[in-house]
């Protein structure tokens, strides 16, 4: 690889152009997003910096400079997502990212498992981050999620779920593994239970429908101030609510 070569990836579907509807924070809307397929070099790019490259690397680094501890363990963060986002994600650009970081893991196994390492996938449940708010479709999706899961009680925010992650599935004794060896904390996401009633409430949540009410909605939105230092339970903040405008999101 040349080292002065520039990678960019790319959020888009292959094959086709994929339309969905993304939500716009700032004016609080559903809007309509067509995105366009990725043509072969924004592939190329994408599985360049979302794949496992970067992680082999290091790896490789750290183990010829002697600094790896017997039992090393090193973790990727993958995403498998629902059928509702599969287009513009799994389908899409960064799910082939994704599989080309499983190979890397496997490769990695190899080469840390003669002294008692590992090189883990962990699948991890759909969250509110700022990368994910704009891959088309997925605030959503999200929407929906919590409802549910506000309902059921099962709904994580990120440092909810990367605890579970450490304490219970790769420092403990509870590993939730997939057919492929892949840790799944996103198992009671993708649960056909909790998919059947997310898919009930999509079709209701729409551009000509969306109302701030929606009590999925104020937990992304909730979610996604906390993000910027906003709406933190015990932090006071000088800005008033209405001059977030243009600022926080």
């Amino acid at each position: 690889m040349n080292p002065t070569e520039v990678w960019r990836s790319v959020i888009k579907p292959l094959g086709r152009a994929v339309t969905d509807t993304t939500l716009d924070l700032e004016h609080e809307k559903l809007v309509s997003t067509t995105v366009p397929p990725a043509t072969a070099t924004e592939l190329a790019a994408t599985i360049h910096v979302m794949g496992g490259e970067d992680w082999e690397l290091w790896v490789h680094a750290l183990q010829a400079a002697g600094v790896l501890a017997p039992q090393f363990k090193t973790v990727l963060y993958s995403y498998e997502g629902p059928t509702a986002t599969a287009p513009i994600y799994h389908d899409g650009t960064l799910g082939q990212a994704k599989r080309a970081a499983e190979a890397s893991a496997q490769r990695l196994q190899t080469l840390l498992a003669p002294s008692g390492g590992e090189a883990l996938i962990s699948v991890n449940r759909s969250v509110t981050t700022k990368a994910s708010m704009v891959i088309p479709g997925f605030s959503r999706y999200c929407m929906a999620l919590y409802q549910v899961e506000q309902a059921t009680g099962g709904h994580e925010v990120p440092v909810q779920q990367i605890d579970r992650l450490m304490r219970q599935m790769i420092y403990g004794d509870h590993r939730e593994l997939d057919a492929r060896g892949r840790l799944r904390p996103d198992a009671a996401e993708l649960s056909p239970a909790v998919q059947a009633q997310v898919m009930q409430l999509l079709p209701q949540i729409t551009p000509a429908t969306f109302t701030t009410d929606l009590p999925g909605y104020q937990q992304l939105r909730r979610e996604f101030r906390q993000l910027n230092g906003f709406a933190v339970p015990g932090v006071t903040n000088t800005l008033a609510d209405g001059d977030l405008q243009g600022l926080t999101y």
